[in-house]
């Protein structure tokens, strides 16, 4: 664990050493990882994208859906799924 001092030049001790080094890269990697986290759609509205490079798994939103969800659909959460690349899968 660890928390955050304030000053975004501290440097930031640990083992294995952290990519980056200071307060600001640490910031920088939560920020993305609790956005990865909270990015959700409606199930059907992304797809996966087979036109990606380098072997990195694509997403884009469908052209057109047969028909919408409704609000009852939608208050189940087995409706609604990631559309962000998960950071970690641990």
């Amino acid at each position: 664990k660890r928390f955050f001092t304030g000053n975004i030049n501290a440097p930031v001790p640990s083992y294995p050493p952290f990519p980056g080094g200071t307060e600001a890269h640490l910031l920088r990697a939560q920020i993305a990882l609790i956005t990865s986290e909270c990015s959700i759609s409606p199930s059907g509205f992304y797809i996966e994208d087979d036109d990606t490079d380098e072997g990195i798994k694509g997403i884009k939103k469908v052209e057109e859906m047969d028909e919408y969800k409704s609000v009852d659909d939608l208050k189940d959460l087995g409706s609604w799924i990631h559309h962000e690349v998960r950071i970690n899968l641990n």
